[in-house]
């Protein structure tokens, strides 16, 4: 069963602590990478590259144009954005 698309509680505290700090610029920026995940999963897909987490499942990691190093971690479930962090490989 598909989840609803939407945030998990991990990506809302994530992005409400960034625009907690008064970075309004990065929190733009991460809500417009988000909003493209959620509203088109297929083409975010193609930029993403997929994570296996500790319990085996797969995660996307979508990076956010123009703001490296952070990036979208996302489900196809739904799709759920997971988490937003600064990520580096």
């Amino acid at each position: 069963m598909a989840l609803e698309p939407g945030y998990s509680v991990i990506a809302n505290e994530q992005l409400d602590e960034i625009l907690a700090s008064g970075n309004n610029d990065l929190y733009n920026d991460l809500i417009d990478a988000c909003e493209g995940v959620l509203d088109n999963p297929g083409a975010a897909r193609l930029h993403s590259s997929a994570v296996k987490i500790e319990d085996g499942s797969i995660v996307f990691r979508y990076p956010v144009p123009g703001r490296a190093p952070y990036k979208v971690f996302w489900s196809s479930d739904g799709p759920t954005i997971d988490a937003v962090f600064p990520y580096r490989t």
